[in-house]
């Protein structure tokens, strides 16, 4: 349980450093969201396989698969329809 509070503490504060409009703060919140969500991805399957019944063990691991990529592909679609470039209160434009 502890692991998953850390890793969820992780994508907290990358998330609010995101929003921060400077270049530095952006790059080690997107570093720290990502520590958080491959912390995620190793230990939700753990948590999956040992506490679930053994008769929903596979519908539960196809669950989290699935809403694992279909996030992944509905982030990407949006990147998709939401404009690339973004420019910081400093003038410094970036593409994210």
């Amino acid at each position: 349980m502890l692991s998953l509070i850390v890793a969820d503490v992780c994508i907290l504060i990358g998330t609010l450093m995101v929003l921060i409009n400077r270049l530095e703060l952006w790059l080690v919140g997107r570093i720290l969201c990502g520590i958080g969500a491959g912390l995620n991805g190793a230990i939700i399957p753990l948590y999956i396989k040992e506490f679930a019944p053994l008769e929903i063990l596979g519908k539960l691991e196809s669950y989290h698969s699935l809403l694992l990529n279909g996030g992944i592909l509905f982030v990407f679609i949006s990147s998709m329809i939401l404009p690339q470039e973004q420019t910081l209160v400093s003038g410094t434009t970036y593409i994210s």
